[in-house]
C-alpha cells in the first residue's frame, strides 16, 4: 500500500504501525543471507585451493566482485530505491535467488571445474547487486517506517544483521564442508572427492533460503505505509540527482564517508579473509590455528560484536543528540585494542601457550570488531540528519560507496603476486586513528530531528489516538522550514 499524503482537513495523519517490525525483520534477514552469499567461499578457502585449485587471487576476486559491481551500478539502482522501495527489494531477492542457484548447476549437470569456477564468477555479480540495495536502504527504511525514538536502533538492526551474514556464512560453511587444517596439498583423490561433494552440499543449503525470502517479499512487502511514522518522514525530500548533487557539495558529508567507510572497509575485508590471514600463525612453528578455529572465532566475534552493537544504537536513541561524542569515544578504544590485537597476530607479544595465544585473540577481536561495528550505523544516522532533506536512500548508498570503494583497493592489492596478508594486520588499528581524527572536524547538525522537535514546539500537545493496534498522531499541516548553515 502506497503512502497517502493528501491532507485530511488541514491535517497530516501519523501512524505508528505495528507491522513496522515485520519489515524490519525481513529486510533484515534479506541482508545477513546477502552477506552470506556474498562471503561463500572465504570461509572455506583451503578447501577450495585444494579441491578445485583456487588461489587466493580467485577468492578475493570472488568477493571483490561485491565491491566492484556496487561502484558500477549504485546510480541506477539507487534512483530504482528513491523510486520504489518494493521494487528494489524484489530485484535484491531476485537476484540473490538467481545467483544462489546457478551455482547449484554442477549438482545436476556435468560442468567442468572451469565452468563452475565461471560460475561462480556470474553469481557473485548478481549476489553483488543486491548488495547495493542491502547495504544502502537501512536508513531509509528505518525512516519510512519507524518514529524518531526508534530510528537509530532500526537501522542499527537492519546494519548488523548485513554483517551478521558473515557469521552466518562461517556456520554453514563449518558445519558441511570439513576441514582441511594447514593441508592443501598431498591430499588424496578420494579425499578431492569428498571435499567436492561437501561443496556441491553448501551449495544448494544456501539456495534454499534464498527462495524463501523471494517468496515471502512477493506476497507482502509495501514500498511505505499509508501514512508517514513522524513529522520528518512525511516531508519532502530532494529528488535523486539533486540529493547527490548536494552531497558533493557538502564538506561534512565527504567527512562521514571517510570516517565509516575507511574502518568498516578495512575491517570488513580483513574478517571475510580471516581464514586466510590466521593460520599462517603458529606457536613454536608447529602448533597452528586451523581453519574450524578460526571460522568459530569469525561466528563468536560476529555474533558478539553484533548484539553489543545494537545496545549502543539503543542507548543512542535513549540519549538522542550525542551521536559524535560517542563515535569519538568508540574510535579511541577501538585504536587501543586493534593495536594490542596486532602486535598478538604479529608475534610481537608472545604468550607461554596456544591456549592463552587463542583466548587473547578472541578478547582483542571480539571487542574491536564490537566497536567498529557500533559506529556504524551512528555515522549513518548522523550522516542522514547531516544531509537532511537529502533522501536517506541517497545518503545510505553514498555511504557504501565508499566502504565498498575502501574494501575493493584491499582486495586488488591481495592480487599482487606474492604480496601475502600479513601487511593487513597493521590496517586495522590505523583506520581507527584516521577517523578518530576525521571525526574532530565534523560538524554534528541534527536537521532531521529538528523537523520533529520544532514540529512539536509548534503543534503543542500531540493528540493520541488508537486506530487498531497503530498509535495514531494528528498533526496540523503546518510548513516548517530550516535555514541551511552552509
Amino acid at each position: 500500500m502506497e503512502r497517502d499524503d493528501t491532507p485530511i482537513l488541514g491535517q497530516i495523519v501519523v501512524k505508528v504501525y505495528g507491522r513496522r517490525w515485520y519489515i524490519l525483520a525481513l529486510y533484515s534477514f534479506i541482508c545477513c543471507w546477502q552477506c552470506a552469499l556474498w562471503n561463500t567461499w572465504s570461509p572455506i578457502a583451503q578447501t577450495m585451493k585444494a579441491a578445485f585449485g583456487w588461489s587466493n587471487g580467485v577468492i578475493a576476486l570472488l568477493a571483490n566482485w561485491g565491491c566492484i559491481t556496487y561502484l558500477i551500478l549504485i546510480l541506477p539502482v539507487g534512483w530504482l530505491m528513491k523510486w520504489s522501495m518494493r521494487v528494489s527489494v524484489l530485484m535484491c531477492v531476485g537476484l540473490m535467488l538467481l545467483g544462489s542457484a546457478m551455482r547449484c548447476l554442477p549438482i545436476v549437470l556435468d560442468i567442468s571445474d572451469y565452468m563452475f569456477l565461471i560460475l561462480a564468477h556470474v553469481s557473485a555479480f548478481l549476489i553483488g547487486i543486491a548488495e547495493i540495495v542491502t547495504m544502502s536502504a537501512a536508513p531509509a527504511i528505518s525512516a519510512i517506517w519507524f518514529p524518531v525514538q526508534e530510528r537509530t536502533t532500526a537501522t542499527g538492526i537492519a546494519q548488523v544483521a548485513n554483517i551478521l551474514g558473515n557469521s552466518v556464512s562461517f556456520f554453514v560453511d563449518v558445519e558441511l564442508v570439513q576441514d582441511l587444517g594447514n593441508v592443501t596439498s598431498n591430499v588424496t583423490n578420494e579425499e578431492k572427492q569428498e571435499m567436492r561433494q561437501d561443496v556441491m552440499t553448501l551449495m544448494w543449503v544456501m539456495a534454499i533460503p534464498s527462495a524463501v525470502l523471494a517468496l515471502l517479499v512477493l506476497v507482502y512487502f509495501p514500498s511505505s505505509p499509508q501514512y508517514p511514522p513522524s513529522r520528518s518522514s512525511g516531508e519532502e525530500r530532494l529528488g535523486f540527482s539533486e540529493g547527490v548533487m548536494k552531497l558533493l557539495k557538502n564538506w561534512n558529508a565527504w567527512l562521514i564517508a571517510l570516517i565509516i567507510s575507511i574502518p568498516a572497509g578495512t575491517i570488513g575485508a580483513w574478517l571475510s579473509l580471516l581464514v586466510e590471514i590466521l593460520p599462517s600463525f603458529c606457536f613454536d612453528d608447529e602448533d597452528c590455528l586451523t581453519q574450524e578455529w578460526v571460522s568459530w572465532l569469525a561466528i563468536v566475534t560476529n555474533l558478539a560484536s553484533c548484539g553489543c552493537a545494537l545496545i549502543i544504537t539503543y542507548f543512542t536513541d535513549v540519549f538522542r543528540g550525542r551521536i559524535r561524542g560517542t563515535v569519538l569515544i568508540l574510535f579511541a578504544v577501538g585504536t587501543v585494542v586493534f593495536t594490542f590485537l596486532t602486535l598478538v597476530t604479529m608475534e610481537i607479544f608472545v604468550f607461554s601457550s596456544m591456549s592463552t595465544t587463542k583466548t587473547a585473540i578472541y578478547i582483542l577481536l571480539v571487542v574491536g570488531t564490537t566497536l567498529s561495528t557500533g559506529v556504524i550505523p551512528l555515522c549513518t544516522e548522523l550522516a542522514v540528519e547531516i544531509c537532511y532533506p537529502t533522501a536517506e536512500v541517497v545518503v545510505g548508498g553514498w555511504l557504501s560507496v565508499w566502504i565498498n570503494f575502501i574494501s575493493m583497493i584491499y582486495y586488488c592489492i591481495l592480487d599482487i603476486p606474492d604480496i601475502g596478508v600479513d601487511w593487513l594486520n597493521f590496517t586495522l588499528p590505523l583506520s581507527m586513528v584516521v577517523s578518530l581524527i576525521l571525526m574532530f572536524f565534523v560538524n554534528p547538525e541534527y536537521k532531521r530531528s529538528r523537523v520533529d522537535e520544532v514540529g512539536d514546539a509548534i503543534l503543542g500537545t500531540l493528540i493520541q489516538n488508537q486506530v487498531e493496534d497503530d498509535d495514531s498522531l494528528l498533526f496540523n499541516d503546518v510548513k516548517l522550514r530550516l535555514q541551511s548553515d552552509e
